[in-house]
């Protein structure tokens, strides 16, 4: 077998196992699992400075506005 056709084959062979992890996922659902970096004590973020906390409401609170990509202010939530 000469070296062109056995490239090609390995490619396509790691080309194959590139694609499997994606395809079992397709119907894992639609659930979102999170693991945490350190115990939530304070669940309310205007209380609390911790990251944690900032990271809890942003996955429970959604926020009013957001940055878009050239950084303005553009409505998340709020219907303007």
């Amino acid at each position: 077998m000469s070296t062109t056709p056995r490239r090609l084959l390995i490619v396509l062979g790691l080309a194959a196992l590139l694609i499997l992890p994606a395809a079992a996922q397709s119907g894992a659902g639609k659930t979102l699992r999170l693991v945490p970096h350190a115990d939530l004590s304070i669940i309310d973020p205007q209380f609390s400075g911790v990251y944690i906390t900032r990271n809890f409401g942003y996955l429970v609170y959604d926020t009013l506005l957001a940055l878009d990509h050239e950084f303005q202010p553009r409505p998340q939530m709020l219907d303007i």
